[in-house]
């Protein structure tokens, strides 16, 4: 994500890139803040339009944390829809790439975690 905009308290503009294979996806997306729960839950609806394919993508992201022993338990939960083009191209190899996404995700957020 890049160049992150906010345009008021629950609403963002940005720029999102991946490859996905020899894919490469970029779009520019609008970010509503739906719901959030201090230090508990916050819930995003995203909506973007690709650049370079033809296609939208639209995605509801709930992401929760809970007390454990020992830490935090962080659960994500997000539905993703690819449309036009770019639904019928890429839709299959986001869910093969999505494994790998959750890993570098936590291990990133560990390592920012980590004392």
């Amino acid at each position: 994500v890049s160049d992150l905009e906010q345009i008021d308290a629950s609403h963002f503009r940005a720029l999102m890139q991946t490859r996905v294979g020899f894919i490469q996806l970029k779009f520019k997306v609008d970010v509503e803040l739906l719901d959030e729960v201090a230090n508990e839950r916050v819930r995003l609806q995203i909506q973007g339009r690709s650049i370079g394919l033809i296609g939208r993508l639209r995605a509801t992201s709930t992401t929760e944390l809970s007390d454990t022993v020992g830490g935090t338990l962080v659960s994500y939960r997000t539905e993703l829809v690819f449309t036009g083009k770019l639904g019928s191209i890429a839709q299959a190899a986001i869910k093969a790439k999505s494994g790998e996404l959750e890993a570098r995700f936590a291990s990133s957020l560990a390592a920012v975690l980590s004392p």
